[in-house]
């Protein structure tokens, strides 16, 4: 059962004690979404033995071609994370995505804000099996072979929910906790 516990909110730089202590006081997590600029290099490698005990779904921002490239390196060939869409760092994208998507426009003469065809012909996108999606950062998103059946994991091009993803292992979640 999820109950709603009073919380704070402190806005720091991503610290690993910060999150470290954050993870152990969580049954388990069904979805971190972290973009934090650059710290998830070290950050994630620091925390993953928490990250693999008790997170279902990680979703990562990386925020440059030779991060990207080691987290998904670290998470999915050394740990067996399940790889659900990798988007590398597109560094080049950043100002395109500004002018023509966040919102630049009217700076300098600039009337181009949400000028799709633009941001097509300046190549500023990934690629995914629903189409362009505008973003300059990378991305990882991946699952937790310890929660999720890997023939059964979120794929990008999925048109249903589905609700058979998830391994029954709570007993076993559960007597880990207990020799910790």
């Amino acid at each position: 059962a999820n109950a709603l516990r009073p919380f704070t909110v402190e806005c720091a730089r991503a610290a690993q004690g910060n999150m470290r202590q954050w993870l152990l006081a969580q049954h388990h997590v069904d979805l971190i979404d972290m973009d934090i600029q650059g710290a998830e290099a070290d950050l994630v490698p620091a925390i993953l033995h928490l990250l693999e005990r008790k997170v279902y779904r990680l979703i990562i921002g990386t925020h440059s071609p030779e991060v990207h490239n080691h987290l998904q390196k670290l998470l999915v060939a050394k740990r067996g994370w399940i790889l659900i869409f990798s988007a590398p760092h597109i560094g080049r994208g950043g100002a395109c995505v500004q002018d023509h998507v966040r919102g630049r426009y009217g700076r300098n003469g600039q009337t181009g804000r949400f000028d799709w065809q633009a941001l097509l012909r300046k190549g500023c996108y990934h690629v995914t099996p629903r189409g362009p999606v505008a973003n300059f950062d990378g991305e990882l998103i991946l699952d937790n072979p310890r929660f999720v059946h890997r023939d059964r994991a979120l794929a990008m091009d999925d048109t249903a929910v589905r609700i058979d993803d998830l391994i029954d292992n709570q007993a076993g979640v559960n007597a880990q906790e207990r020799r910790e």
